[in-house]
């Protein structure tokens, strides 16, 4: 293999990646097997590309996964091996996934558990209702609940164990106030971040300067003494600290979780390191060549993941930056970083369009100005960690100067979260045949050559399609399984967007990611809050920073509230309704203030009215019995053909009342797993009306089109001949 061509190294890495990314369908499996066959019978110039890509296929193959437990409600024995641990120090929590004897099982303990992996554990614990449905029940133990039998000591163990050290000397260091996000930056993913910093950091782009990457790898092999691996005007490293050196870089990429930039920074090292050692120098497409075809072969799961290219990307457009000229500090301490950071953001654009569905133009900024800081408290960190690993205490000493330098990066990432293009959304997800037909004019414009100029040409070509027109949302409601809270996503008939509500209890953000994956045009033209609870508003947050608002209506008891402040700060338009205001038009969408005053904000709930091709739904927000007694008496409650119970379907004396008043063919519930149809839908079921709750059917769509059809998973209800 030492005599493959740069040429045969690009065939070889990319008809591996290719593999992987095939080999996850029966179709593409089938025709890389077909591929490979043929190649290797001619054994003609595609002999060594098959021949690499031969391990991919194999190790891609689909392997028996272990279904998620769901477990009842209520007391439960857990008996498992641990597979992964993972801490949080912000909340003195452990999670633990366990290898059960009937799958895989999530466990949170209150505490920490020094569990490891291999370790097998077993507790006696408790079972949530508030799971959401894309997770299992959440399972609850303390931490003196759960009895450790020790696995033998092996590389696993060690490598848990030394994290979990690692971990609690960031936290000591940082204090709690930063001590999740330091633990994310120094060590990778496994505590956890607080959304808001997570949410601005996708705002601005700066994603990749919080993720471990191979920035992590340049600052430890500079402690490490191995910059520039003996170049320049410093002496050449000696066999044996080249070696040590690259055993610990191996060892922290092991320690934090060997994501696919770090696998590939590594390697890049390791090829670096055994060119100097016999003469020899790799050169670029090595470098990432290399990384791609070992990364494919070993963790094939793993390239079709957003990190893996995302990270070859990246470094792709690095290499196209031109090197720091020799001249001026101006040159290269802030034109040359300027230059890798605009290629960088530029090869990942069409990347980050298609998984993220925005652009963050100001990165090509922030991430020169930002990087100092981060290299600092990495410095800092990483050098503090490692210290109090073996014995010598200095987290008192580094605490004062790594929270002036957390809070200066978060104050100065909040600012930059203000500016105007952060994000710059997509128009829409374009269909496969327009990605297809953009890929097809990028491959025909770098088919003569990789100058910079036609990679920016096609670079622009494959970004072209997420910001051309896209047509209608096909005309449909649907309700979303968040558990308890809603969220209701309205596609009119006159082409308008309507979201009503967006929030959950459990999980703010998943409200808005449903939006998200549901929407072909990626903006919402109207977004309704029928009151100000959490289980209503906490994911409009979220929601503002992945998708543009035009315009929200709000009751008039919102004014001042943080929701609102987020809206006006995203520059939403705002429709205020006072009691007894209406706004829009009862043939297509009529939102309703009930005129009542003195009452809680569930009974002072919005009402909204929408026809969705033929069918009539009305929406009631979290009304209680006044207020859907002021909606019956004042014809806010009118006929509907699916109506959404009111408060989750919790109990209300006006139900019945309600059900004569609306005349609905179905009735819908946004509830939490285990709520089954809830308390009012008992009493619809027992009057013939079907009724569908998100927390046991998931997401609900309704259709119209002469009778309203529901459809739910792979069930779909036609309404009933009689009532």
């Amino acid at each position: 293999m030492h005599n493959i061509t740069d040429k045969g190294l690009l065939c070889a890495a990319f008809a591996a990646v290719a593999t992987a990314w095939l080999t996850h369908h029966s179709l593409g499996a089938a025709a890389a097997f077909a591929a490979i066959a043929t190649a290797l019978a001619a054994r003609g110039p595609a002999f060594w590309p098959c021949l690499a890509a031969l391990p991919t296929l194999l190790a891609s193959m689909p392997q028996p996964e272990l279904q998620a437990l769901s477990p009842a409600p209520g007391a439960v024995a857990i008996d498992g091996t641990v597979m992964a641990r993972r801490s949080d120090p912000t909340t003195d929590s452990t999670t633990l996934e366990l290898r059960t004897r009937g799958g895989l099982q999530r466990l949170f303990c209150t505490g920490q558990v020094d569990a490891m992996p291999g370790d097998r554990v077993r507790a006696v614990a408790r079972c949530s209702m508030s799971a959401i449905l894309d997770e299992p029940n959440p399972v609850h133990a303390a931490a003196g609940a759960c009895r450790i039998d020790a696995a033998t000591r092996g590389l696993p163990f060690a490598v848990a164990n030394l994290r979990h050290r690692l971990e609690q000397e960031v936290a000591a260091i940082a204090g709690p106030e930063h001590a999740g996000f330091l633990c994310v930056l120094t060590l990778g993913r496994g505590a956890r971040v607080d959304e808001d910093i997570e949410a601005m950091h996708r705002g601005t782009g700066l994603s990749h300067l919080l993720a471990v990457s191979g920035a992590h790898a340049a600052m430890l092999a500079w402690l490490l003494g191995l910059q520039p691996f003996g170049g320049g005007r410093r002496r050449p490293v000696s066999r044996v600290h080249l070696w040590l050196a690259m055993g610990a870089l191996f060892v922290y990429g092991a320690v934090t979780g060997m994501e696919p930039p770090m696998f590939r920074a590594l390697c890049g090292y390791l090829l670096v390191a055994i060119g100097l050692r016999h003469g020899r120098h790799a050169n670029a497409a090595q470098a990432l060549l290399w990384p791609a075809l070992a990364s494919a072969v070993l963790a094939p799961s793993g390239v079709r993941t957003e990190s893996f290219c995302l990270s070859y990307a990246a470094v792709f457009g690095l290499s196209l930056a031109a090197p720091a000229r020799a001249g001026s500090r101006l040159e290269r301490f802030v034109a040359a970083p300027m230059r890798a950071s605009f290629w960088a953001t530029a090869t990942t654009a069409p990347l980050t369009l298609a998984f993220f569905g925005q652009l963050a133009p100001w990165t090509i900024v922030l991430t020169p100005l930002l990087s100092p800081i981060i290299a600092a408290l990495l410095l800092l960190c990483l050098s503090g960690a490692a210290l109090g690993a073996i014995g010598v205490p200095c987290a008192a000493a580094l605490h004062a100067p790594v929270s002036a330098m957390a809070d200066l990066y978060l104050t100065s990432l909040g600012v930059a979260d203000q500016l105007p293009g952060t994000p710059v959304h997509a128009f829409g997800t374009p269909s496969p045949m327009l990605l297809l037909a953009a890929a097809a004019g990028a491959v025909c414009i770098l088919a003569n050559g990789m100058e910079r100029r036609r990679v920016l040409a096609s670079v622009c070509v494959l970004c072209v399609p997420h910001f051309l027109p896209q047509p209608h949302e096909p005309v449909r409601a649907e309700l979303f399984a968040i558990g308890h809270g809603q969220a209701c996503l309205l596609a009119l008939d006159d082409g308008r967007t309507v979201l009503v509500d967006c929030g959950s209890q459990q999980r703010p953000s998943l409200p808005s990611r449903k939006v998200e994956d549901a929407l072909r045009r990626r903006r919402i033209d109207l977004l309704v809050l029928t009151h100000s609870d959490h289980d209503h508003t906490g994911g409009v947050s979220r929601l503002l920073r992945s998708i543009p608002v035009r315009q929200a209506a709000l009751p008039e008891s919102m004014r001042g509230s943080p929701t609102h402040t987020e809206l006006m700060r995203e520059g939403v338009a705002l429709r205020w309704l006072a009691p007894g205001d209406s706004y829009g038009d009862a043939s297509t969408l009529l939102v309703q203030a009930p005129a009542l005053v003195g009452v809680g904000d569930n009974d002072a709930s919005l009402w909204v009215r929408a026809t969705i091709d033929g069918a009539r739904l009305l929406l009631t927000g979290d009304a209680e019995e006044a207020g859907v007694a002021y909606a019956l008496q004042h014809g806010l409650a009118c006929k509907a053909d699916v109506l959404v119970l009111p408060h989750h379907g919790r109990p209300n004396a006006a139900t019945l009342r309600l059900l004569q008043a609306v005349e609905p063919s179905f009735c819908l519930v946004s509830n939490e797993r285990g709520d089954g149809s809830s308390e009012q839908g008992a009493i619809a079921m027992a009057f013939g009306i079907p009724v569908f709750a998100t927390g046991s059917a998931g997401d609900l769509r309704v259709e119209g089109g002469g009778a309203p059809r529901i459809r739910a998973a792979a069930l779909v209800a036609d309404p009933p001949r009689t009532q």
